[in-house]
């Protein structure tokens, strides 16, 4: 990852219930390893996935700026654009990129790392295809959106 890369504003999220916010508009994250995820309007989010237990020394799950990074890493689980392990290293080299202190961003990290695979195993084909008609990867190298293969 080159570190004079710049994670983009923060996507437009708004609440539409106590634990689900919506992005507004479409977003395109930072490149890491030549690829940015796209995010087309209309992308539901929990924020991180972050057990209340640990809000005090991780954070809250709609803290900024880690909240941009998290609802990049959402988009790519949700719609399985890269595998598990890469989603989850996209994440934590977004959080770098945002400035996230090492020690709060490895232990996201380590929390997705060993928790994620319960969200990942549950989901559903019809869902990771309804992901994939909103949320893409720019190609940096090619200068195009890819299409994740069809699920």
């Amino acid at each position: 990852m080159t570190e004079s890369i710049t994670f983009p504003a923060m996507p437009d999220i708004r609440p539409v219930s106590k634990c689900c916010w919506l992005v507004d508009c479409d977003y395109t994250g930072p490149e890491i390893d030549g690829k940015q995820t796209t995010i087309a309007a209309g992308l539901k989010t929990d924020g991180g996935s972050i057990p209340r237990i640990v809000w005090p020394m991780i954070g809250h799950p709609f803290q900024i700026p880690g909240l941009a990074a998290f609802v990049l890493h959402d988009a790519e689980y949700m719609a399985e654009l890269y595998t598990r392990r890469e989603c989850d290293w996209r994440l934590l080299c977004g959080l770098k990129l945002l400035g996230i202190w090492w020690w709060k961003r490895n232990a996201i990290y380590l929390a997705v790392r060993l928790g994620g695979c319960v969200v990942w195993s549950a989901h559903h084909i019809a869902d990771v295809s309804a992901a994939r008609d909103i949320v893409g990867i720019f190609s940096a190298q090619k200068k195009t959106i890819d299409t994740p293969p069809a699920v």
